[in-house]
């Protein structure tokens, strides 16, 4: 009985991070300003870098505890989209520089 309550309480505090990181990233979103006659450009990604890093951090423990049976697929999901996230600024500022 006492490992069914451990097991429990694991999933459903691993749940519960999950939830947090969506709702974070639900609320993130970009500064963007037209530039020049070039496009747009993005304003400092750093508050969204440092959640990436720490989101990433957070996943990577979710996805590695032995209760994270039941988000297994919503952790993938998410570790696949803020990777691509962090690809994708990287590239973006680095274009940015060029102009």
């Amino acid at each position: 009985m006492a490992e069914i309550t451990k097991e429990a309480k694991e999933e459903d505090k691993n749940e519960r991070k999950m939830v947090e990181v969506d709702l974070v990233w639900k609320g993130l979103s970009f500064s963007v300003s037209k530039y020049l006659d070039k496009g747009y450009a993005i304003g400092s990604p750093d508050e969204i870098r440092d959640q990436l890093e720490e989101h990433i951090m957070v996943l990577g423990g979710v996805g590695a505890s032995k209760y994270a049976r039941s988000v297994k697929k919503k952790v993938a999901t998410w570790e696949h989209d803020l990777n691509l996230i962090f690809d994708v600024i990287e590239l973006w500022m680095m274009v940015q520089r060029r102009w």
